[in-house]
């Protein structure tokens, strides 16, 4: 279902190792994306039994899950990186099928499926910064693989402007390996000073919020012709309120983020599908 009317406001390639440099189908119109599915219904929010562990109760245990998914992606992407350098002489780049498919192993959604709705605004700040730190590479070397696709071929010389535009693309993702460790910490350091997060239902505001969240750093890093780099260090605020098709044939867009507009929807057992109106 739709989220109703109403608003609410919340609050070169150096992607891994490499060492010798130094992106819902968006296309023009806007970007689409899934969050995971789920099984609970709507209701009041209720907070998690704190763990019988002897120490105070927080949020540690909320966001471990994330914090080991975020580690094993940053070791994928790292492993990526690694196999992507493997590639890159003074005169040719080369991309061969395993260097692809360690790309495609090291996906950040694995992480972002970890995150828990209803955090409070500094810590979803920090988990979504971290969160963007893995879009922002994963995309990076997705840009790289994307040079490719104009010959289809699994060489393309150094001279060539697609290559030129690969090696821009990986340099991208340099920060926010460099940042990655320093991130991360932070994400446990504020985890462990939080009071325990308040379960929210699946389709509640603040899960759509997490979902928009979500979105808009997959399309920053993705859409529009970017590949990487982009990160969210601070949360964009995002209001809901319906505001109606703009043409004949537009979506009914129910909110925007920062300005830009979105239609956000949930299906029980599938989650929430977001598009934005974007480039």
């Amino acid at each position: 279902m739709g989220r109703g009317p109403g608003r609410t406001t919340s609050a070169g390639l150096a992607v891994g190792a490499l060492a010798l440099v130094g992106v819902l189908a968006v296309g023009c119109g806007g970007g689409t994306a899934k969050s995971g599915p789920a099984t609970a219904t709507s209701g009041s929010a209720t907070s998690r039994p704190a763990p019988s562990t002897g120490t105070e109760p927080s949020a540690a245990s909320d966001l471990a899950a994330f914090v080991s998914s975020a580690g094993t992606v940053d070791r994928r992407l790292r492993a990526a990186a690694a196999a992507v350098n493997g590639g890159i002489t003074a005169d040719l780049l080369t991309i061969t099928q395993p260097t692809r498919d360690a790309i495609a192993t090291a996906d950040p959604a694995a992480a972002a499926a970890t995150i828990p709705a209803g955090l409070g605004p500094d810590l979803m700040r920090t988990v979504l910064l971290v969160q963007s730190d893995l879009v922002a590479r994963s995309w990076a070397l997705r840009g790289f693989e994307r040079a490719f696709e104009p010959t289809g071929t699994a060489t393309v010389a150094r001279s060539d402007p697609n290559a030129e535009e690969a090696m821009r693309c990986l340099g991208n993702g340099s920060a926010a390996a460099a940042d990655f460790a320093a991130d991360l910490l932070r994400v446990r350091s504020a985890a462990a000073a939080a009071p325990p997060v308040p379960a929210v239902a699946p389709d509640s505001r603040a899960a759509g919020d997490l979902a928009v969240w979500l979105r808009t750093v997959n399309l920053r890093n993705s859409g529009c012709g970017s590949c990487g780099g982009q990160r969210m260090a601070s949360l964009p605020p995002i209001t809901w309120g319906e505001t109606g098709p703009q043409f004949p044939g537009d979506l009914d867009w129910n909110g925007d983020i920062d300005g830009v507009a979105f239609h956000a929807t949930f299906v029980a057992g599938q989650g929430w599908t977001v598009v934005l109106r974007a480039c």
